[in-house]
């Protein structure tokens, strides 16, 4: 029929949905991202320094190619230690002031709760991992959209995705 399109699971769709439809990823993912981004300076819980100190540990482990020491601790943590090292890893190569904490923190042998110092170069460092994090968690949503899409749907997809 013209001025119709069809969906993956059958359905038509006028030509305006269908456009639509094709950018509700797009716009499925901003609406993720966003209200992440926005909230990436506003707070830190009581962890986070520990786990950028961690990231530093794993980054320069896996940089040297000491495989051993890749392991920073004892439960899993493995992802948020991933993105923490790939999201510092973009930020050292946009600002000079990640590259200094960075190199001041490399430096430390160990991380104590006296230590207020390490926690100001750990602070720089922190927004990094937090985009990594949001941008891989945002992407997520779009990939169970595509999945429920296939699935149950557009439709269903659709509210899935926002819920």
């Amino acid at each position: 029929m013209a001025g119709r399109a069809r969906s993956l699971d059958g359905t038509e769709y006028p030509n305006a949905a269908n456009r639509i439809i094709r950018l509700y990823p797009l716009l499925l993912f901003l609406l993720a991202f966003l209200p992440r981004l926005a909230a990436i300076g506003r707070y830190i819980t009581p962890d986070e320094s520990i786990w950028v100190y961690r990231s530093i540990l794993f980054r320069e482990a896996l940089l040297n190619g000491r495989w051993a020491d890749t392991l920073v601790a004892g439960h899993p943590g493995v992802t948020t230690t991933w993105l923490g090292a790939a999201g510092m890893t973009f930020q050292l190569w946009l600002t000079g002031e990640a590259r200094a904490s960075y190199d001041w923190l490399v430096k430390m042998a160990v991380l104590t709760p006296e230590n207020v110092e390490a926690y100001r170069h750990l602070s720089v460092l922190l927004s990094g991992g937090r985009v990594a994090v949001a941008l891989v968690n945002s992407l997520g949503i779009v990939a169970v959209y595509w999945l429920s899409r296939r699935l149950w749907g557009q439709r269903v997809a659709m509210v899935a995705g926002l819920l």
